[in-house]
């Protein structure tokens, strides 16, 4: 019994941590997002976005 909640804990804790981060994630895109429409961020070559999406795949698997 012991080791089933020694793993209920570490799930809880690893969603917690999860949850965390993702409010992180939100608040750097819209902090990124801001600064795009402002002008102090530019996609010039394809390659900009090329990294813009592949951060972003990143990000969804953490």
């Amino acid at each position: 019994m012991e080791t089933f909640d020694y793993e209920v804990q570490q799930a809880l804790e690893k969603q917690k941590v999860a949850e965390e981060n993702n409010k992180i994630i939100r608040a750097a895109k819209a902090q990124w997002i801001s600064n795009f429409k402002e002008g102090k961020v530019r996609l010039d070559t394809v390659k900009d976005l090329k990294d813009l999406i592949e951060i972003e795949s990143h990000l969804k698997d953490v």
